[in-house]
């Protein structure tokens, strides 16, 4: 599909179309493969058209993140290999996704995590989206000391609220739960808190000043 719009943007580039015209092409585009496309009711209908895209997309990428979850799920870790998430950002976010969503059927323990600490090295890892989620499962596991040190480098650094408050909450519920002392969620709050947007303040002031 992205290789058609691509192919549409360039050939109609500074020209103006009918929609038969779009059909043409798109159909002229896909001529080698299998799509029965009610353009009557895409084009005039008025409710969504009976469509799933999913039929249709290649989930080579997203079996092989859920491959590599199951290896850490179920296996502990045993056959990962260093180089398993040299591969797309948005992959390496999709594995560590899917840990996240299936902590409570899937727990990691600290062995595990301290495991994949020492493999993919992710309390270092610049990507704020990927790092950011390497907390939050630790966090959502209960296990603090292995990420802590780079938590708290990173919550010095960054003030946007999606990435904070998530942390913050966590750090809450884990102190309610007797799991981290809410002192120390306090000092690295108060520390920052001068950092953060009054929104991100007026969320959590109460709690951790």
């Amino acid at each position: 599909m992205v290789a058609w719009l691509r192919e549409y943007f360039k050939h109609f580039s500074r020209k103006s179309l009918t929609a038969q015209e779009m059909i043409v092409h798109f159909e002229n585009f896909f001529k080698d493969v299998q799509l029965k496309v009610d353009w009557n009711e895409w084009l005039h209908g008025t409710t969504l058209p009976d469509f799933n895209a999913t039929d249709y997309f290649d989930k080579k990428l997203y079996n092989d993140c859920v491959k590599l979850a199951k290896i850490w799920q179920e296996k502990g870790g045993e056959g990962a290999s260093a180089d398993d998430l040299k591969w797309d950002s948005a992959q390496s976010m999709c594995f560590l996704d899917l840990l996240l969503t299936e902590t409570e059927q899937h727990p990691l323990s600290r062995d595990v995590l301290n495991k994949m600490e020492a493999l993919y090295q992710l309390n270092s890892n610049k990507n704020c989206e990927i790092v950011v989620r390497w907390y939050l499962l630790n966090l959502e596991n209960d296990v603090l000391d292995i990420c802590l040190p780079s938590l708290e480098h990173f919550l010095s650094i960054n003030g946007r609220g999606v990435y904070v408050k998530e942390v913050y909450k966590k750090f809450i519920q884990l102190a309610k739960a007797g799991k981290m002392n809410l002192d120390q969620a306090k000092a690295i709050y108060k520390k920052n808190r001068n950092f953060y947007h009054y929104v991100i303040r007026a969320a959590f002031d109460a709690q951790l000043l």
